[in-house]
């Protein structure tokens, strides 16, 4: 801390400014401040603060200089206009401080953070780039199993044109007839399957919304379900007022139900029974199937819905390709739903909530 008079000379000064100048206090007391910080320091930057303080304002402000070493240091001071009993400004008190450890710090830290900043840009761009290109890679790898699910149709047609001529000649005999046909149908099954979740996995099945009568498609799901069946061989009771109405995609909530009503026939014990009720609320459409089946396991339950996922006893039961259950998951989710399976009262429950847009006309 220093005291400055009018004619620029130091009329006071403490023992930490004059060690900062590698001064004693009686080398800088009545020194001129161009003597003690060298006339072009004191014409470039001191002066003008000086005057400014002795014209009434208070001065803030930062500098650097060389110290008698040749190492640059940075300072900060702050000039107060120091007035005489009668109000004249007759001294400008100064406070000075050594910030170049400050400045330092800051300029790493400032160096830092533009580094940083480009790095996280080189990162987002390396990201971006290999995201790209996952994508490409993933688009790739779906239209190389559509393709190849297109391309077996044909092949298999073949198959079974050539089992129906060998049965007709006797060339093969009824039973391995039937064989041969069920497997195809399993595998045309499979590929019609492969080609529906990769068009939901290309984003290609989207939603052609129109409105339609519940009850209507949950009778249509059960029909087409059991037309493999023979009449009368399984139990479908529908609880669904004919008033409740919905507005979405008809043909995915109709391949829902298709599909878990054929999933409750296929793995029945003994003569399929089946129960599937409507309920409206405000949160929107929820559809219970609920079958008399054995139980499926607590810890499978979680898994069902797994890609190519089957149960235990799905796989005693029958054969099949584990894709029903995730399908419907996926059909549900693009509906902006949800599915879940749990515990029914005798057997399993499968439960499809839908978002707002039931009402009834």
């Amino acid at each position: 801390m220093t005291l400055i008079n009018r004619e620029y000379r130091y009329e006071a000064a403490n023992s930490a400014f004059c060690s900062a100048q590698g001064l004693t206090v009686q080398e800088v007391l009545g020194k001129s401040v161009a003597e003690v910080w060298g006339k072009g320091v004191f014409a470039r930057y001191i002066k003008k603060h000086l005057q400014q303080a002795f014209s009434g304002a208070e001065v803030l402000y930062e500098f650097a200089m060389r110290s008698r070493q040749g190492k640059k240091k940075w300072f900060e001071a702050i000039y107060f206009p120091y007035k005489s009993p009668q109000g004249k400004i007759t001294h400008v008190a100064v406070v000075s401080r050594d910030i170049t450890e400050r400045n330092t710090a800051r300029d790493k830290l400032r160096k830092n953070q533009a580094s940083l900043q480009a790095y996280s840009k080189r990162l987002e761009q390396t990201v971006a780039e290999r995201t790209e290109k996952l994508s490409q890679l993933v688009d790739s790898q779906m239209e190389f199993i559509a393709d190849i699910s297109h391309e077996l149709r044909t092949p298999l047609s073949v198959v079974r044109a050539v089992a129906e001529s060998g049965e007709e000649d006797g060339g093969l005999s009824l039973g391995e007839c039937e064989v041969i046909s069920a497997k195809i149908d399993q595998v045309a099954d499979l590929l019609r399957n492969l080609m529906l979740i990769t068009r939901l996995d290309l984003g290609q099945g989207g939603n052609h919304v129109s409105e339609f009568g519940v009850v209507e498609v949950l009778e249509e799901a059960v029909s087409d379900a059991l037309s493999e069946y023979e009449a009368g061989s399984a139990q479908v009771q529908i609880e669904c007022d004919r008033k409740v109405r919905y507005r979405a995609d008809r043909s995915k909530l109709l391949l829902v139900a298709v599909n878990i009503v054929k999933n409750a026939v296929k793995y029945a014990a003994d003569k399929p029974e089946i129960a599937i009720r409507v309920t409206r609320g405000k949160s929107g459409l929820k559809i219970e199937f609920e079958d008399a089946n054995e139980r499926i396991a607590s810890r499978e339950l979680a898994k069902i819905f797994g890609r190519f996922y089957r149960t235990q006893t799905a796989r005693r039961a029958s054969e099949g390709s584990g894709l029903g259950l995730y399908i419907c998951r996926r059909l549900v989710e693009s509906l902006a739903g949800n599915i879940k399976a749990e515990a029914g009262k005798r057997g399993n429950k499968f439960v499809v909530e839908l978002p707002v847009g039931a009402r009834e006309t």
